[in-house]
Parts: structure tokens; sequence; C-alpha cells
């Protein structure tokens, strides 16, 4: 049997209420050599009743005897599968457009570098449309990005939505599936391994409904333990790290020191608008934790740490809180001396007003030198 161009596998746990939109968005595209793999991980709803009612040949479903987790699902269904390209999207997302695949395939088929094509797409909350997620907006241009060049915006941030991402087998037989040790980000994991030995295909339009509820896996596991999606955002950028190393990409390997520190930094301040500073000082605690505890490199994440400090200073005299400022700067250049910029601030900070004008006289010779953007981040 002819093998088909392209291979959607739809995992569903729980999710029978979306499937049926998920396939019909699926079923209706103009470009049709296709097959479905519904891959249900034993879902105690009525899924398997759903499922039958799809009569297309095209589709099939496989049902786990027994719940084997969503990362191994995907890896089963993406083994099972036949398509020289092979889409991966969750039952409750669908497709906005009926030619996003035709024009998926016909990109790839032209371009044998690229790895995996995506587009923009659509926050859905409670069926209503909420606009373009903006971090999966990279231009108004259809474009191809050079693979480690987009790496590198990846570093800052998974922008790959995992509903809209296509790719190419080989990209999963010559580099390997999903890794099952990880709780989450395993998909940002699998854009930035991909995206080091293949370039990555943009299509601006967005063409995907990426569904927003309070069952999916993000809303499950920060209801279940916050120090997951930590501790996994750690651990991707680390492994990142370490095949950046092993590929003499060495400013990629700084790179994900900065962005492992920037990534526990926006949790931080997620956590601090939503609960007491006790907790938060207690998850500062948890997260320097993580940290030891995966970056095996005892220097490194003794550094890592002490970049950690740094940064919640920043966040502390910027909300006007100068003594937790104070206390966290001398942490980090106790921890690391080499931090001369995070020394000065400390100073500064003891010297009360008048180290406060001189910092401010500073940032705004920065900002003219250097453009208010840039600026900002260097002092930041």
């Amino acid at each position: 049997m002819q093998s088909p161009k392209v291979s959607f596998v739809v995992p569903c746990y729980n999710l029978a209420h979306f499937l049926t939109d998920c396939i019909n968005s699926i079923v209706s595209q103009t470009y049709q050599d296709f097959e479905i793999l519904i891959m249900d991980d034993c879902s105690p709803d009525n899924t398997p009743e759903v499922a039958q009612t799809f009569t297309d040949t095209r589709i099939k479903y496989i049902r786990n005897v027994a719940n084997i987790g969503h990362t191994n699902n995907f890896n089963k269904g993406i083994s099972a599968s036949r398509g020289k390209y092979v889409w991966l999207i969750s039952a409750d997302d669908f497709l906005k457009t009926n030619y996003v695949l035709n024009r998926y395939v016909t990109l790839m088929e032209s371009n044998s570098n690229i790895g995996y094509v995506f587009c923009p797409a659509i926050a859905l909350r409670k069926n209503t449309d909420c606009g373009i997620e903006k971090w999966s907006y990279h231009g108004p241009e259809d474009r191809v990005f050079e693979g480690k060049k987009f790496l590198q915006r990846l570093l800052v941030e998974c922008c790959v939505p995992a509903a809209s991402g296509m790719a190419r087998r080989e990209c999963y037989e010559n580099i390997g599936l999903f890794p099952t040790d990880l709780l989450y980000g395993e998909d940002w994991y699998m854009w930035s391994t991909f995206a080091f030995h293949y370039d990555v295909g943009y299509l601006s339009e967005p063409m995907v409904y990426y569904r927003q509820h309070g069952d999916s896996i993000t809303n499950i596991l920060s209801r279940r333990d916050f120090g997951i999606l930590v501790s996994s955002d750690i651990s991707v950028l680390w492994r990142i790290r370490e095949k950046a190393i092993r590929s003499n990409l060495f400013h990629i390997a700084d790179e994900c020191i900065d962005a492992i520190v920037d990534n526990a930094i926006i949790k931080y301040i997620a956590i601090h608008k939503s609960i007491n500073r006790d907790d938060v000082e207690e998850y500062i605690s948890e997260a320097k934790e993580y940290v030891v505890r995966i970056v095996s490199d005892a220097n490194v994440a003794r550094k890592v740490c002490a970049q950690l400090d740094a940064k919640i200073g920043d966040y502390y005299y910027n909300i006007g809180d100068v003594n937790r400022a104070a206390i966290c700067y001398r942490s980090a250049f106790v921890a690391n001396p080499h931090l001369y910029n995070t020394f000065s601030k400390y100073v500064l900070v003891k010297a009360g007003k008048p180290g406060a004008l001189i910092r401010a006289s500073v940032a705004k010779g920065m900002r003219i030198a250097l453009g208010e953007h840039k600026a900002e981040n260097l002092l930041s």
C-alpha cells in the first residue's frame, strides 16, 4: 500500500468533546493525500464512541490498553505513521483554513533543507477568537529561517506553536523522537534540536487554532506542581547547551545560560504577582535547587545562580524594594566576583538617594547612546 504524503498524529486524552472539530478541519483540507492517526491514551471519556463516528478510511483509531503518558503517546503515533511529513496536532486544536496543508506541503517539497514549517497560531478561549498568539508571530512576510539563527529565537521562548508545526519524517528518524524524561517542554526541545540540522519554514498567515482551556497539559501541570514547569525549562535549555557545545556553537551555549536565568525570572515575576512574598522567596530557593540538580557543571551552576540573584535584584529595584535588591545584588557578586556591574549596582543602592540619581543618569546616557530598547535590556 502506497504511503501517504502526510501523517496527522492526533494525541487524545479526555478530549472527546473537541475531537470532531480537529478531525473535520483535517478532512476538509484541499490537499487530500494524508492519513490521520487518532492516538487515544486510554481516555476515560467517550473518545471511542466519537472516533467510531468517522467513516473516512484514511482515519485510524488506536487506543492504548493503559495510559502511557502524553510523550510516549506522541512517539507511538509518530512510529506508527507512514507519511513523508508528520503533523502532530492535539485533539483540542484544529486547522483554521482548508488550504494550510497545501501551503505547507508546497513549501516543504520545494526546499529540502527545511526540517519543519509552521505558522502563527490563533488563541481560542471558550470558542472565542482571541487573536494571534504574539509569541508565535515572526513578522508579516513568509520566509525561510536559517536553522541555527532561528534557534537563537527559540532560546528566548518556545515560539513555535505545537499545533502548527509539520516536520519531515527524517527529522525524527535521524535526530530522534520526543525525550520521555521531560514532563514539559518536549516540543520546545524538539523544535530546537531540529533547528541545529535544518532550516525552518515560516508562513505568516495564522492558519491554526490553539485552544486554551483548563484541561490543557500546561494548566494541569501548573495546578499540580508549578516547579515542574520551571525545572523542565531549565532542563530543556541545559540540554540544548550541551548539544551546542558538541557542535562547537559556543555562542549559542553562552546564550543558553542567559536563557535559563531569564526563563526563571519570567516565572518568578508571574508568581510574585499572584502570591505573597514569603512564597516567592521559597520559589527562588527552589529554582536554585533545580539549577544545581540539573546543571551538571558545578561551576556553571554557581554562576547561573549568581546571575539569577542579579536579575532578581534588578526586578526588586524596579518595583522600589531597594532593601531586597541590595540583598540580591550582594548574594550575586559574593557567588561570582566577576559580576562587576552587579557590584556597582549594590554600591549605588547602599548609597541611597545619591546612588539612585547616579544610576538614573547612567541609564539615561545609555538610552541615548544605544537606543531605548538595547539600554533597557542591559539595565533590567
